[in-house]
């Protein structure tokens, strides 16, 4: 018990001495870095350094967004082992606000870090010019350009209108909103009773009649048909405005 009550009374001591190094080179305006105070020059540098590498990385990565990078820390470890040269890897997720980058020492003692870094991604994204109602086809009308940070937006943010050239509102969207896909749903480009134009046959030979909708569908969706001519009832799947397929769209 005796050697138990040392040990603790050691490890307290050692806490409080790391403490009161830290608070005098605080006081200082430095960092503790192994018992000694490291230049706060020396750590803006690296902060500055870091930064510069995320952004060329993220401008690479999107040409069309003005990319702002702010490192509030670094890791202890990097500070306490400064490396000469060492990579930096963006890790390949959709932009977010606060990106976790790994840091690789190449030249000296080999390691590996994580740092937090702030993103931001300003950029010309659609939004809704008015107010929307639900399960209205999206149009280029419909759309005016805003700038945006899409950092901090949701990850399934539209950035190109024109791929919801055959997607509706799956909810009322007031005017300004930017678009997401998850408030979208493809729209419904056959209804029931619709005369469709009928495709069957393969890559060479395709073969089209007139059909009757049985049943409306979306892109995609694969619905019942009648085939006008012979009389006969089919499953096609919708492909096109009025169209219908009896092979499955392309993934």
């Amino acid at each position: 018990m005796h050697a138990i009550e040392q040990k603790r009374h050691r490890v307290t001591r050692s806490w409080r001495s790391f403490l009161w190094g830290a608070l005098g080179c605080a006081l200082v305006g430095t960092l503790p870095v192994l018992g000694l105070c490291a230049a706060r020059s020396d750590v803006d540098s690296l902060k500055a350094q870091l930064a510069d590498r995320v952004q060329v990385q993220l401008e690479e990565r999107y040409p069309q967004a003005t990319v702002g990078v702010e490192v509030p820390s670094l890791p202890p470890y990097l500070v306490q082992n400064p490396c000469a040269a060492f990579d930096v890897e963006v890790p390949e997720t959709a932009p977010r606000k606060q990106l976790a980058v790994r840091l690789r020492c190449v030249e000296g003692a080999a390691w590996v870090v994580y740092a937090r870094v702030r993103v931001s991604l300003l950029r010309s994204v659609p939004t809704t010019c008015t107010a929307l109602p639900r399960n209205h086809r999206i149009r280029s009308v419909d759309l005016c350009p805003r700038s945006l940070d899409v950092a901090a937006h949701n990850p399934r943010l539209v950035l190109d209108g024109a791929s919801v050239a055959t997607m509706e509102t799956r909810r009322a969207l007031p005017a300004g909103s930017p678009l997401d896909l998850g408030g979208l749903q493809p729209a419904q480009l056959v209804r029931r009773g619709d005369e469709v134009q009928l495709e069957a046959g393969s890559s060479r030979l395709r073969i089209r009649a007139l059909a009757s909708a049985l049943q409306p569908g979306r892109l995609g969706q694969q619905i019942s048909v009648r085939n006008l001519r012979s009389g006969k009832r089919v499953r096609a799947w919708v492909v096109g405005q009025g169209r219908v397929s009896t092979a499955p769209p392309n993934p």
